[in-house]
């Protein structure tokens, strides 16, 4: 991890909440997450999912209920890889530093993707990537049968964690709001 955010910079009022438009384009980071004994099956698909032509894809979704004043914009990246198996970051208690210290993982592996260019997805241009979507190869632990060994979905902030960081690259921007979601949602 390159830099930490000074204590300060959260002390703003634009960390109250996004302080994003509900108009015009939203873009986002969306990046798959392998671990060393499990693969995203199709990053092609998720793409198409959110930010494809179909009608229930996530952009299309924020367009028809904003009544076509917002647009969601981004890119799904290439999967970053998580050294250890699946069972170990999802045996991570969310109340635990720990389990803080995995969340970062995610993000310190985005610096090895070679990503130089953060502006896109800091829509309110105050140097915060605004949203990261994490989708992990796998199930999560609230789809039956609620396997504890799988990640649980869950969305938060890393200022809360004390542990906002960079993506390096000396980059000028921060991350802070995330979400981790399961790639596989049902069983059949």
């Amino acid at each position: 991890l390159k830099k930490i955010i000074p204590e300060n910079k959260f002390k703003g009022a634009a960390f109250v909440d996004l302080k994003l438009t509900a108009t015009g384009v939203i873009n986002i980071m969306v990046v798959p997450v392998n671990f060393s004994d499990t693969n995203i099956i199709n990053t092609n698909f998720l793409n198409l999912i959110f930010f494809g032509p179909l009608f229930s894809s996530v952009s299309n979704y924020y367009y028809l209920n904003s009544y076509g004043k917002l647009r969601m914009g981004g890119k799904v990246f290439n999967p970053i890889l998580l050294p250890k198996s699946r069972v170990y970051y999802g045996a991570s208690d969310p109340s635990t530093d720990e389990f803080a210290k995995e969340s970062a993982a995610l993000f310190a592996s985005i610096e090895a993707t070679n990503i130089s260019n953060f502006s896109p997805y800091d829509n309110n241009s105050d140097n915060v990537i605004d949203i990261v979507v994490f989708i992990h190869a796998g199930s999560g632990r609230e789809i039956p049968p609620y396997d504890p060994d799988n990640l649980h979905s869950h969305m938060w902030e890393l200022k809360y964690m004390n542990t906002n960081i960079s993506p390096g690259n000396n980059s000028n921007y921060y991350f802070n709001k995330y979400i981790v979601v399961p790639e596989i949602t049902t069983r059949f």
